[in-house]
């Protein structure tokens, strides 16, 4: 079934762009090589991202990791943490800078999460859903398909996208049908990843021999 949207095309192969890192004395600075140069200027502005996100992670951390054990106990959502992450502007971390977005790396939010999740598994598993629809819709942007408002509102108001993947699969589930304007949707979307304080349903449905992919 041909995927339309958030994540059609991801099988193409794509360039690769080769990574290393120079060691120093305190801390190691990843090299960017691009016709054999290395561009320094960019390795350290990835490194000072990559540091932000982090040390974000640690400051807002310690004061996860006091709630931690009542919220696995008490079967509760991390809904304060999720508000002190709005304060710092986390949700759209990985928003590109031009669209008002923090502009961080897919291995900056990677290691944002790790570290994360040293203080609050709860939150750091919670906050990778909302993750990956932002990374995949940057995806898009990237290559000219879209993605360009969702982004922007999310930059402006730090919205929570509540994730239906793990329900729905490559497949999707549910029933589709054309209308004046639109579309009808039919579906039971269970594994609604955020929903006790998401602000949009980002899903999909089968349509024809198309899964399509909207918020």
């Amino acid at each position: 079934m041909k995927q339309v949207g958030f994540f059609s095309n991801l099988h193409r192969k794509s360039r690769s762009v080769k990574h290393l890192a120079s060691k120093t004395k305190h801390f190691s600075v990843p090299r960017f090589i691009f016709g054999g140069r290395i561009n320094l200027k960019e390795a350290i502005m990835n490194y000072s991202n990559a540091s932000h996100w982090t040390e974000v992670a640690h400051d807002l951390g310690r004061e996860f990791a006091g709630r931690a054990a009542a919220h696995d106990e008490e079967d509760t959502f991390v809904s304060a943490n999720y508000a002190a992450l709005k304060e710092r502007g986390v949700f759209s971390a990985a928003v590109p800078q031009e669209l008002g977005g923090g502009g961080a790396s897919h291995r900056e939010i990677s290691d944002m999460l790790r570290t994360l999740a040293q203080y609050c598994g709860s939150t750091a598993l919670a906050l990778s859903m909302h993750q990956h629809l932002i990374g995949a819709t940057v995806w898009k942007y990237r290559r000219g398909q879209g993605g360009e408002p969702l982004l922007k509102k999310v930059a402006e108001s730090q919205l929570v996208l509540v994730s239906t993947g793990a329900g729905d699969w490559l497949e999707s589930n549910g029933s589709m049908s054309k209308a004046d304007g639109g579309y009808i949707v039919s579906a039971h979307k269970h594994f609604a990843s955020q929903s006790a304080v998401g602000d949009m349903l980002v899903t999909s449905a089968p349509f024809m021999d198309e899964v399509l992919h909207f918020p």
